[in-house]
């Protein structure tokens, strides 16, 4: 199915085909420096192919960074063009986004990890007030919308390093994790990086309005307008939903929404000029062809 998604881009390149581009021209994209965090392995491919239906197909190099606050270090040190980082803003004004939520959302689709002593005691939660209440949340040290949470009455553990956060899980140390939909799986059927004796907190879920957007530095700035038209261009011709759906259709049906009591974040909020209507990763329910086609 990737193949598939990937050969129709001459298709949808039509509009930019008099650009002047240096093809040999890198894209250096920000990345996590752990090797078993996968979380950018989408980012990179949808990437690419925005590169190809915008008219600017720039090969890719990856830029090892360490956690949020290393990947933005590394676009305003001109040591990286583009970086994966959350549709909250608050960046370095160096960055900027195209505002294209690259997973319509499903970063703010949360399920919960816990160990499996307290899996039954989280699932029996009718309420997010129980839930902070009682609760503490392992969290990011640099994520942006940790401040925000915390005001919204989150009880929060913080850490630093992306593994640590399923190593304290496993000592106790926190009562639960929430990850995106778009990350829980591919942690969990880790070999090495969730320990043993953590699950998946069953019947219940988290859901507010959170994706990443790619935010790129000064050199690529007046490249914006034409990577906005691109991104247009994935959406309407079906290259951006059979891709999304190769990638993320079994994490859905997987995770089963319709199986979970959903609790929303009220007061999480969106940034200014959020295109609130493509965050309906939710919405987009895998048919049987699709995922037999992936």
């Amino acid at each position: 199915m990737r193949r598939r998604c990937l050969i129709g881009f001459a298709a949808v390149q039509a509009p930019f085909a008099g650009t002047v581009w240096a093809a040999d021209a890198p894209l250096r994209l920000a990345v996590g420096e752990e090797t078993a965090d996968h979380r950018f392995d989408f980012p990179q491919l949808l990437l690419q192919a925005l590169l190809h239906a915008s008219g600017l197909p720039a090969r890719l190099e990856r830029v090892p960074a360490r956690g949020t606050s290393g990947m933005v270090r590394r676009v305003v040190d001109a040591e990286a063009d583009c970086a994966v980082l959350p549709s909250t803003g608050g960046f370095d004004p160096a960055l900027r986004p195209l505002k294209m939520p690259m997973r319509r959302g499903l970063l703010g689709a949360r399920l919960l990890l816990a160990r499996r002593e307290r899996l039954r005691e989280l699932a029996s939660l009718r309420s997010l007030a129980a839930l902070k209440r009682r609760f503490v949340l392992g969290y990011g040290a640099d994520w942006q919308d940790a401040p925000l949470m915390r005001t919204l009455g989150f009880k929060l553990r913080v850490y630093q390093g992306y593994g640590e956060l399923f190593q304290a899980l496993g000592r106790g140390e926190v009562d639960y994790l929430h990850r995106g939909v778009n990350e829980v799986w591919a942690e969990m059927d880790h070999p090495t990086l969730v320990p043993h004796g953590i699950a998946v907190v069953p019947g219940l879920a988290l859901s507010y309005p959170l994706d990443d957007y790619f935010h790129f530095g000064p050199s690529w700035h007046e490249r914006l307008p034409q990577l906005q038209a691109g991104a247009r261009i994935l959406w309407e011709s079906g290259v951006y939903r059979r891709l999304f759906m190769s990638t993320f259709g079994p994490a859905l049906q997987r995770a089963d929404f319709e199986g979970r009591r959903v609790l929303q974040v009220v007061g999480y909020g969106v940034a200014p000029g959020t295109p609130i209507r493509d965050f309906d990763a939710m919405r987009l329910q895998p048919t049987q062809a699709e995922l037999e086609a992936g």
